[in-house]
């Protein structure tokens, strides 16, 4: 029986103009009441996970910044985050460089944010430095794709940092515990869920993670095809309720 439910937002949970329906929170609240675990997990930062998750009485926790930081819902507060260490960021802010950027340092629930020029030193790395400081995610975005590319390959071969994107511009850096599916392992072990009692839904390249921590991963019908090729199952899209679909066939049906 699924016990847990792992959700992205963007392209997954989310509708038109990323938007939640009724159906879909119907959906949550009918998990929630048979005693169900509801997780969005995001990319986004803390800031900008939607009001209507951090204030619902249906979901317990979201983990955020992919799968760096837990916070649960009721209280407000921090259940675990799996920062991104130091030596990892400043070696990130060395590759990323030689190549005109937007570049953002998530930390503490919120984004700091730079467009640097090419070879010009990185004014975040100063953030590195500050007592106490825990980076969860870095979020790069080169101007070109070209530039892309090499940074990529550069960062891929950086080992214990975990790099993916939410989009083809993109470049997502965690810690070698901050991808999606690591911070949903955590916590379904705090729980004592078995990965056999979880499900998950994603569309995009850093949702794979998500995915391979679930015993009924799901891939949305608009996910990248690679996505699907490893998923039990696939849904229809975002816009037609996908989501709220398999749950109320798959799980709620069978809860009873």
């Amino acid at each position: 029986m699924i016990r847990l439910i792992a959700t992205d937002l963007d392209g997954t949970l989310l509708g038109q103009g990323g938007q939640v329906t009724e159906r879909t929170l119907s959906a949550i609240a009918a998990f929630a009441r048979r005693g169900g675990v509801f997780v969005p997990v995001t990319g986004r930062a803390g800031c900008h996970v939607p009001e209507w998750i951090r204030a619902s009485e249906d979901i317990r926790y979201y983990l955020h910044s992919n799968g760096a930081r837990c916070v649960e819902v009721k209280t407000g507060r921090e259940v675990f985050v799996s920062a991104t260490p130091a030596a990892l960021c400043r070696r990130a802010f060395e590759i990323v460089s030689p190549y005109p950027a937007r570049g953002n340092v998530f930390c503490g629930g919120e984004v700091h944010s730079e467009t640097h020029a090419p070879g010009e030193k990185s004014r975040l790395t100063a953030l590195l430095d500050e007592p106490g400081i825990r980076v969860e995610k870095l979020d790069v975005t080169p101007e070109n794709k070209a530039d892309r590319a090499r940074a990529w390959e550069e960062l891929k071969q950086v080992e214990g940092l975990e790099v993916t994107s939410a989009y083809d511009t993109n470049i997502e850096l965690n810690g070698p515990e901050g991808a999606k599916g690591s911070g949903v392992g955590r916590l379904a072990d705090m729980l004592g869920i078995q990965k056999n009692e979880i499900m998950a839904f994603g569309d995009g390249l850093n949702d794979v993670s998500l995915l391979s921590a679930a015993g009924f991963p799901v891939a949305m019908e608009n996910a990248m095809q690679g996505l699907k090729a490893v998923c039990r199952l696939v849904a229809p899209s975002n816009l037609e309720d996908g989501e709220a679909a398999v749950i109320e066939k798959m799980v709620l049906g069978e809860m009873g």
